[in-house]
């Protein structure tokens, strides 16, 4: 198993590059916002995933753990090949795909070529209630989502539960402490300064 390859670009395709490591030339698979800021002669340090089937072995690389790690948590949902994970990640770094999912914004995940909003959904459903420790310059981030699951429950109002959380972590609170109260204050509540101020009392009591 390959977890990690240096060396020099020698040649960059629509979607991958070879990268030349004492002299073996590796075809490592990288998202497009990371091969769009290669260049040959370039020295890389790449995370390998190594992607094994009967007839064909594949290299994905990425810059960092964290990159890599909601890699392996998008391949793991239904319909979502390796190669849509890396195009998730073309678009979006990893982070962005995390408050994505947090924050139940399905349209995101839409802007991605050959993502529909039933993917977009199954991408939110299936990674939404699971616990993701990324590591991310030798830190562990922890980002838990605990959705409510009322039947019959009315869609969150993004702009206002990004804007109430990024208010309370502004406070010093950890999105992943708060955003579970707020998304409940949310159901009841489309008032923005109302939500801080619930979201603040409920804090405040555990």
């Amino acid at each position: 198993m390959i977890g990690s390859l240096s060396g020099n670009v020698t040649y960059i395709g629509i979607d991958y590059i070879l990268l030349d490591v004492s002299g073996v030339g590796y075809q490592v698979y990288l998202p497009q916002r990371v091969l769009s800021s290669v260049s040959k002669g370039d020295e890389l340090l790449l995370l390998i995933h190594t992607f094994v089937r009967e007839d064909n072995i594949s290299l994905f690389g990425f810059l960092d753990a964290q990159d890599k790690q909601i890699f392996l948590e998008l391949n793991k949902v239904s319909g979502v090949g390796s190669k849509t994970a890396l195009n998730i990640l073309g678009v979006m770094p990893a982070e962005e795909i995390i408050n994505s999912i947090l924050y139940e914004d399905s349209k995101n995940f839409t802007r991605v070529s050959g993502i529909g909003n039933k993917a977009a959904q199954r991408i939110i459903n299936e990674l939404k209630d699971k616990t993701a420790k990324i590591s991310k310059d030798d830190n562990v981030i922890s980002v838990t989502s605990k959705i409510n699951k009322k039947d019959n429950m009315k869609s969150v109002p993004n702009n206002i539960l990004y804007d109430a959380v990024s208010a309370l972590e502004n406070l010093g609170y950890q999105k992943s402490h708060i955003i579970d109260i707020v998304k409940d204050i949310c159901q009841d509540e489309d008032n923005l300064a109302n939500v801080i101020s619930k979201s603040l009392k409920a804090v405040s009591k555990i």
